[in-house]
């Protein structure tokens, strides 16, 4: 017997950033396409806070975020950890060991993510000598902070990147921290048609995240 296809339309507007966590949400975004090939997603990048202010705002239906579940939205924990710790230059002294303790970058130029939520999360978890610190740039991409690095500028406090960059390591931290992602949605709102059948989706399918 032929395959029944879902006859919603429409699009589902996903707000994510440069997490391994999307590989889960790429197959999600896949199987839904196979049961719902009229419907189509639009990508919005940005970090956590932006994508709460999205999320916040309705620009977007399903925000992918690092942290804590939040207040006011339903969410779907992803399995994979986002593991931090810094991308060096290969010719970096750092690259001696095979992770690095906070304590090590006091006196090198630091680049860190332009992300309060995230920077919360690790000064949390450095304690005292988060004061230590003094970024000497913010980022929003990685890809483009990676290229600074290359050219011998510091180093860039990331979580384990999912693509390789030449001349690049990366060094996770020690103790190691990792950050769960979550899939959110607001709760009460009133969602189209793509949106809300993608959201039922994503609820049948959370026993298999």
């Amino acid at each position: 017997m032929e395959k029944m296809l879902g006859n919603t339309a429409g699009e589902v507007v996903i707000g994510c950033n440069e997490y391994q966590s999307m590989n889960e949400l790429a197959v999600l975004m896949t199987g839904f396409r196979q049961k719902y090939p009229a419907v189509r997603f639009q990508i919005k990048s940005g970090n956590n806070e932006e994508i709460k202010k999205m999320l916040e705002e309705d620009e977007i239906d399903v925000g992918l975020v690092l942290g804590q579940e939040e207040k006011g939205y339903s969410s779907i924990r992803m399995q994979c950890r986002e593991e931090w710790g810094v991308l060096v230059h290969e010719d970096s002294y750092l690259t001696e060991h095979f992770c690095v303790h906070w304590k090590e970058l006091s006196k090198i130029s630091l680049i860190t993510v332009a992300d309060g939520d995230i920077r919360q999360e690790l000064s949390g978890w450095s304690g005292e000598d988060a004061e230590e610190m003094s970024p000497c740039i913010c980022y929003h991409s990685l890809l483009d902070v990676a290229q600074i690095v290359r050219s011998g500028e510091g180093v860039a406090v990331c979580q384990r990147p999912d693509c390789h960059f030449d001349n690049l390591r990366f060094l996770p931290f020690e103790p190691r921290l990792r950050m769960r992602a979550f899939l959110l949605w607001k709760k009460e709102r009133n969602y189209a048609d793509a949106g809300r059948t993608f959201i039922e989706f994503l609820k049948r399918c959370r026993t298999d995240i």
